[in-house]
Parts: structure tokens; C-alpha cells; sequence
């Protein structure tokens, strides 16, 4: 047995110091005794001084047994083990006022256990194999504790056409026990259920579980309050869990204490002589230090992907995606970022938070109503699908590993109803089925159909640490392609999404669901690759619960007005028999019947296939542009880069706006870029440029926008996305935070067909076919304080230019003054000559 009863007592005659604080601890060691052998399981350890002179006490509660956990060997390190065990110390001299009592069994009430057993829902990577099996069912219950136990003991063969329906079993088995179990909800009852397999090797186990029967007893009401806590707290603490969730609790635990968080080393190996001991006097087993280089080899992994980054300090934001922000935190603040990019969170060692906050740059579509938004959650749904309210129950069945290691193999789905027995004889009222409705129900089967809807994935990681992939979706609720009719198996392999570790696939898969066959529906994303296909990470859904849950069945009801209902699920991708994330999966599902199928069509996504859009950006004018420094002006350009790829980038610019000595400039100057959307670099630098006269431009302060939120609804809508003129700060890194000047700016994202249909000019240019509107530039704007069309002339608005133009001044009035003399030089000559030749005469 795995729920082994003692209800032993035992004395023991110790000698003690006066002081108790200096006494040692009580140590317990739990050991498996097979085979001739002795393994130990797990140790605890129990301060003395804790220990009271006796162990019950109706009056107090303090002295009621206690539930201890053991810490695990290192034969055993997936063990849990939890032990009920109750101590006395009693002083020699005050034996004869505190008795020793041997019978320490509680007492117990008989009740009627009607066990529903509605059958076996394998995991998806086991279905293959339980195809082949043909299970049985063993019950058992021990009923007497003596040194030869003995048990209320069942075996039970499902009917003949209950066999695997792809994987899964239907049995609908109703077995009735009567027990005898404990008032006292403190101690634990369980129902032990084993899977022997009678297929083919005869006799082998399949896997085993655990119903758990103290929640349950019909007597729990009549206790009291704090009796109503214990069986709570119990549910919780006694509920047989998965191999993967004990493997994921075990490297929490490690690192927890590996972070210097806990004092408690996790799974040790108790039977190791000589443990290591650090430098902090933290004593840290071998089997703990192989687990810490593990994580550290995981650590030097994970940071060698850049596109993915984990803190892996913090296992508990393992499906945490840290988003750089640096394209855009010098448009908004960390906490307006946070507001508009929702769950992405940005990494504290990029953002600043005295960048300039963003001012008046709010999207909005044109001439198109604020569309309906899903809701999203950060995780899947059944995680807000209380297990509890489900008609039925679960429990997962552990079964031996290829490697010896105890696996998943599937979850044993039951409904459990007790009632208190009076002398033995049965109250169950004749005729009474407590199973009724729950039969009704699933006898009502019917064929449905699960939407899946897959948005897109973030940070994938391809095995090997590739810093990019090739991958597509593969969806399956069968492991067999050719089991039964319809879609089963889907693999979109014509649908590749090349090169990202963060693709979009905006694809709506339907597959056809029948119980039991489809009861699991896995979404996997596979990495193209030349030789085989291999699965980066997977997430699986139990459609049936959800189907059968009522908060489920509300939502499906009030979809009928509002299909929109359906939350985005964001969802962790695994790996079999791993707990470590690969990726996260945006995705939602919708599971309905075949009339509701005909009747809701199915919601069109956004193509992830790259579309033309074109991007217009008028720069209207600049104000507090810092001067260079040691100069009464500067002459202001603006530049604006869109980034086409790696190696291609376009720029734009202004004219130049000429001896700014007050840091105002405008231009109404207009740019245009055709881009595709969607695009991997979507965002836009805005630069200030100081133009030289001898040397080339340099920077002032520079901004990057970005556009990627607002390109994705610009394609999911059709739709013009565009803004009022807002001002943009802009910084410098030499300067983080200081605002270098502000630019006043317009932006349009169209798509390609409304670009064409309504095109216009490039700058202030306007022609025929490229008209100067939407918005007008006015060319010929000399209004104050700026004076653009003044200070278009270099000449007139440099120091440089009018020395020139001093220059040019001053040799024209030299060049008249020239021609003056030589024409009156020339006049001179001529009078002399005549007066000489009048003389002759």
C-alpha cells in the first residue's frame, strides 16, 4: 500500500537536559522494506521542546496530531511522503498522572460509497500506446488494521464494448462500498485504484491512483468550524498530483534555496556521509548541487538566444516575455507604455523613467466605430474553470517510465457519493440513483466542433538555441490520422511562417469532437526542417471538461448575442515531460455542436502574409531646438528613417529652415514610405539635424515611434489609421531625458488600394495626378514667428552668406566706380588732344 495505517504507539525511556532548547531533535525515518531490502523514503525531524506531556486533549486543540512532511531521499526524490504522528514527554515522576495508552485508532462511522467511474482519459503522448491495452479496474480499501491487513477488495472488468476509443475509456462502472471511516476529518481516507492491463503481457500495471474520501464524508457539516478548515486545508494538501507537477514543485524548491530564500536544503540525499557545505554554512547535498549546475547550464543557454529573455532567478515568470523599450521610450513613460502595450512587460533596465512622457498621440480609425475587443487572459482558461463546480472529478493515474521514473499516463474520471449508515443498514432511500443527472447527461453526447483559433506566438525556442526558425501548426485530438471520420489530425504545413522566433499565423483550424475519442485537443507548433519535423512545444485542453463546465456552458449561452465571449488564451508551450517554457501561444477555442457551427460562421483573422500599406508623415514645424553650443543659430533639418531590413534603410528629409536664433522652424513638409504590413521593424526614427556648411549634418535629438500596434489594427480593420498633429519630444542618449527639442508632426498608415485612390505629393511638390492635399502644405507660409518662406535663403540667414553678399556689394560698387574713372580718363584724353591740335592752328 501506498496509504499505509499504523495507529501505533510507542515509549521509549530517553535521558533529556534540564534545559530542552539544548536537547536534539526527534528524527523519524519512513523505509520500504521489499524484496529483502530496506530502502529509506524520507526523514523529518520534530524539536522536542515543542513537545507537550499529552498528545490529546479535547479541550485543546494545539495537542491534535500533526501532519509532517519528510523530505525525500535521493533514491526517492519525487517522493512526498506526509506522516500523521503525535508526541508526549512525560517526566518519570508524573507517570502514574499521564497513562500510556496503546490504542490510539480514532473512532469511525459507516457509510454507504457509491463510486461513479466514468472512465480513463489517457495524455496525449500515451494514447498511442493505451490503444493497445485492455484495463482493469482494482479497488481496494483496508478495513482493519492489524499486522496482516485486510482490505475491502474489488476488481472490476469493464463491459465488452467499452474498449479504447482512441486511446480513451468509457466504462461507466457504478461499485458501491460500505466503510468505516473516521469522525475526525484530521485523518485521512483513501480509496486505492490500480489499471491492470489483460491485453498483452497479462497482469502488467498500467498505472495507479488515488480517491481521495475525507472531503467527502456526509458528517462534515455537523463539525465544527475549525474541524471545516483542517478537511480544507486537507483537500488541498492530500490531492494526488501529477508527475509534472511534482517535478515542477521539486525545481521550485531547489531553486528557492539555491536563491538563498529558504534554509532547508530540497531532496536530499540523507544517506550521503559528508554532505558539501558553502561558504553561508548552507549545507547543500550532491544531488541539490547537480540540480543548481543544471540550472545554470539552462541560464547560459537561455541567455544566448537574445530574442528570448528570462529571468531565471525567478522560476515562478518562467511564461514571462520581457519586451525591450527602447523603441519608444522616448515617446512615453514606463507607466504609459504599461497602459497602452497591456500585459508586455518592459524591461526595467531599459526603460528610464524620466523619458518624455508621450503628449497627445492617440489613435484612432477613420470614420470607423471603436471596435469590440476580446477579452485576454495571461493564461489558459481553465485556469478561471473552478475544478470543483465540474459535474464530475479527476484524478491523474501515475504509471512506471521508460526510464523507471514515474509518468503521467492519463486521469481517471469518477463522480463519488457517500451517506451515513445507521447499525450497518443501508438509508439510502430504494429506488434513489445519485448518479442520475450526471448519466443523463453524458448519455446526451454529441458530435461538436472546436474552433481553434491560433493568433501567434511569442519567443519560441527551437531546440539547438537557433536564433530563428521556420515553423508552422500542427493540431491533432487523435494520435492516429486515419482514426474515425473527419479532422482529426492537421498538420498546416503550407503555411510556413520563415525566419521568427515570434510568428503570426492567423489561422482557424476546426476539428471534429466526439467523447471519448476526442477528448484532449493538443495545438503544436513544429520547426520546418529538411530532414524531420520537430515539435517546439505543445499545449493541450480537456474539451470535455470544458464542455460539461457550467461557467463554460454560461458563456456558450450568452455567445449567442456576443461571440466575442471567448477569451484569448496566452498559453505556455512544453515539451514532453518538461516543465520549462518553449514559447508562449495566443490562442482561443470555441467548442460548439454542428447546429451552432451552421449557424456562426467562422471569425475571418488578419493573414499574416505581408500586405502593401503606405505611410504618410508630415512634418508641420519644430520649437525648442537646442542651439550648438558656441553658435547664435542653428539651421534645422528634420530626418526621418524607416527601416526596410538589416541592410536597407530610407531616409527622408526637409529643406532646411535657416538661422533658427530661437530654436522655431517650420517646413509643412510631407513624406511618404511604402511598407508592407506587417512588418519586423515596425517603427519610425524622427530626427533634428544641425546642417554645417563645410561638414556634414549632425544630430541634435532623435525619437523612435512605434507603429507596430497601430499597423496591426490598420491591417485588421481595412481601415485608414490616422491622428491629429500632436508634438513629439526628443532626446539624446548623451543626454537621457533632457528634451532637445519637440517636433509637431501628422501620421497616416493607409492601405494600398486607399493610397491609390487618393494619392498626393511628395514635400511641398504638387502635379496633376499628385495633388498638395489631406492635409494642404502650404508652400508660401511666411506667417510669424517662424518664417518659413524667409528663411529658405541661405544668404539671407547666415553669417557666412551675408559677408558674401557684403563681398559681392562691395566689388559691384568697386567694378561702377572703375568704369566711372576709365569713362572719365577716356573724356580727359580726348580734351587734350583737341585743345593740342587747336594750338597748332
Amino acid at each position: 500500500t501506498l496509504t499505509p495505517r499504523w495507529y501505533e504507539a510507542l515509549e521509549l525511556d530517553v535521558m533529556l537536559p534540564d534545559n530542552l532548547a539544548l536537547a536534539p531533535d526527534i528524527v523519524i525515518d519512513v523505509w520500504n522494506h521489499a524484496w529483502g531490502a530496506s530502502e529509506l523514503l524520507g526523514q523529518a525531524r520534530y524539536p522536542i521542546a515543542n513537545v507537550k506531556e499529552e498528545w490529546f486533549n479535547p479541550k485543546d486543540s494545539t495537542t491534535d496530531p500533526i501532519w509532517m512532511t519528510l523530505n525525500a531521499s535521493g533514491d526517492f526524490p519525487e517522493s512526498r511522503i506526509q506522516l500523521l504522528i503525535a508526541f508526549e514527554l512525560v517526566a518519570e515522576h508524573k507517570l502514574d498522572q499521564f497513562p500510556f495508552y496503546s490504542r490510539i485508532d480514532p473512532p469511525t462511522r459507516s457509510v454507504d460509497v457509491e463510486l461513479f467511474v466514468i472512465g480513463l482519459r489517457s495524455t496525449p503522448n500515451h494514447q498511442a500506446r493505451m490503444m493497445e491495452c485492455k484495463p482493469i479496474l482494482e479497488v481496494r480499501y483496508d478495513t482493519q488494521m492489524t499486522e496482516e491487513p485486510e482490505y475491502e477488495y474489488i476488481s472490476k472488468y469493464p463491459p465488452e464494448d467499452s474498449g479504447s476509443a482512441g486511446g480513451h475509456f468509457d466504462w461507466m462502472l457504478q461499485i458501491p462500498f460500505q466503510l468505516d471511516l473516521p469522525k475526525n476529518p484530521l485523518y485521512q481516507s483513501f480509496l486505492h485504484v490500480k489499471l491492470v492491463d489483460q491485453g498483452g503481457y497479462v497482469g502488467s500495471l498500467i498505472g495507479h491512483t488515488f480517491i481521495h474520501l475525507t472531503p467527502d464524508i456526509p458528517w462534515l457539516e455537523e463539525q465544527s468550524k475549525d474541524k471545516q478548515d483542517v478537511s480544507k486545508q486537507c483537500r488541498q494538501q492530500f490531492r494526488w498530483k501529477s508527475a509534472e507537477e511534482v517535478q515542477h514543485e521539486r525545481i521550485l524548491a531547489t531553486l528557492k534555496v539555491w536563491r538563498g530564500e529558504g534554509t532547508e536544503a530540497p531532496a536530499a540525499n540523507l544517506a550521503a556521509a559528508e554532505p558539501e557545505e558553502e561558504a553561508n554554512g548552507e549545507v547543500i547535498d550532491a544531488e541539490a548541487i547537480e540540480i543548481r549546475e543544471e540550472l545554470k547550464a539552462m541560464e547560459e543557454e537561455f541567455d544566448g538566444v537574445q530574442e528570448r529573455k528570462i529571468d531565471l532567478k525567478n522560476a515562478g515568470e518562467f511564461n514571462v516575455i520581457v519586451h525591450p523599450a527602447d523603441t519608444f521610450e522616448n515617446i512615453f513613460s514606463q507607466e504609459k507604455a504599461k497602459e497602452i502595450f497591456g500585459n508586455m512587460d518592459i524591461a526595467p533596465d531599459r526603460a528610464d523613467e524620466d523619458c518624455a512622457e508621450f503628449l497627445n498621440f492617440e489613435w484612432s480609425p477613420v470614420d470607423d466605430e471603436e471596435e469590440q475587443c476580446r477579452p485576454e487572459l495571461p493564461n489558459g482558461l481553465e485556469v478561471d474553470l473552478p475544478p470543483d463546480q465540474l459535474p464530475y472529478s479527476s484524478v491523474p493515474v501515475l504509471g512506471p517510465g521508460e526510464d523507471g521514473q514515474p509518468v503521467t499516463v492519463g486521469f481517471l474520471k469518477f463522480k463519488l457519493a457517500m451517506v451515513a449508515t445507521k447499525n450497518r443498514k443501508k438509508v439510502w432511500p430504494e429506488g434513489t440513483d445519485p448518479f442520475k443527472e450526471l448519466k443523463a447527461s453524458l448519455a446526451q453526447r454529441e458530435e461538436l466542433i472546436c474552433r481553434c483559433y491560433v493568433l501567434n506566438a511569442h519567443a519560441l525556442l527551437p531546440r539547438g538555441g537557433a536564433k530563428t526558425c521556420n515553423s508552422y501548426i500542427f493540431v491533432r485530438n487523435s494520435p492516429d490520422p486515419n482514426t474515425g471520420s473527419g479532422s482529426h489530425y492537421i498538420k498546416d504545413v503550407h503555411n510556413v511562417r520563415e525566419n521568427s522566433l515570434s510568428p503570426d499565423y492567423g489561422k482557424c483550424i476546426p476539428v471534429d469532437c466526439q467523447f471519448p475519442v476526442n477528448s484532449v485537443l493538443t495545438v503544436a507548433i513544429m520547426e520546418k526542417s529538411g530532414v524531420s519535423d520537430q515539435v517546439i512545444g505543445e499545449t493541450s485542453i480537456d474539451v470535455e471538461d470544458r464542455w460539461f463546465h457550467p461557467l463554460f456552458q454560461k458563456m456558450l449561452a450568452e455567445s449567442a448575442s456576443n461571440h466575442k465571449l471567448f477569451p484569448i488564451e496566452t498559453r505556455p508551450l512544453r515539451q514532453e515531460g518538461s516543465f520549462l517554457t518553449q514559447g508562449l501561444l495566443r490562442v482561443w477555442f470555441e467548442i460548439m455542436n454542428m447546429k451552432t457551427h451552421q449557424q456562426w460562421p467562422i471569425e475571418q483573422l488578419v493573414s499574416a502574409d505581408p500586405e502593401p500599406f503606405q505611410l504618410r508623415l508630415v512634418i508641420w514645424q519644430v520649437k525648442e531646438v537646442i542651439k550648438p553650443e558656441g553658435e547664435d543659430s542653428i539651421h534645422i533639418q528634420v530626418k526621418c528613417c524607416w527601416q526596410y531590413s538589416a541592410e536597407h534603410i530610407e531616409a527622408q528629409e526637409t529643406d532646411v529652415h535657416y538661422g533658427s536664433a530661437d530654436g522655431l522652424g517650420r517646413f509643412n513638409w510631407r513624406m511618404i514610405f511604402d511598407i508592407l504590413n506587417p512588418h519586423p521593424f515596425p517603427s519610425i526614427k524622427v530626427q533634428l539635424m544641425s546642417v554645417n556648411t563645410f561638414a556634414a549634418a549632425d544630430t541634435v535629438a532623435e525619437c523612435t515611434i512605434d507603429l507596430q500596434h497601430d499597423m496591426a489594427k490598420a491591417k485588421r480593420t481595412k481601415n485608414t489609421m490616422a491622428n491629429e498633429k500632436c508634438w513629439v519630444k526628443l532626446t539624446h542618449p548623451s543626454a537621457p531625458g533632457k528634451v532637445r527639442g519637440m517636433v509637431e508632426l501628422e501620421l497616416k498608415i493607409l492601405p494600398d488600394d486607399d493610397a491609390r485612390a487618393n494619392p498626393v505629393g511628395q514635400g511641398r511638390e504638387y502635379d496633376r495626378d499628385h495633388p498638395n492635399t489631406d492635409p494642404f502644405c502650404d508652400p508660401d507660409d511666411n506667417s510669424a514667428p517662424c518664417y518659413m518662406v524667409k528663411h529658405r535663403n541661405y544668404l539671407a540667414n547666415t553669417a557666412a552668406g551675408q559677408m558674401a553678399k557684403d563681398v559681392a556689394e562691395g566689388a559691384q560698387k568697386f567694378a561702377m566706380l572703375s568704369m566711372i574713372l576709365t569713362t572719365l580718363g577716356s573724356a580727359g584724353s580726348f580734351l587734350v588732344v583737341v585743345f593740342m591740335y587747336l594750338a597748332t592752328r
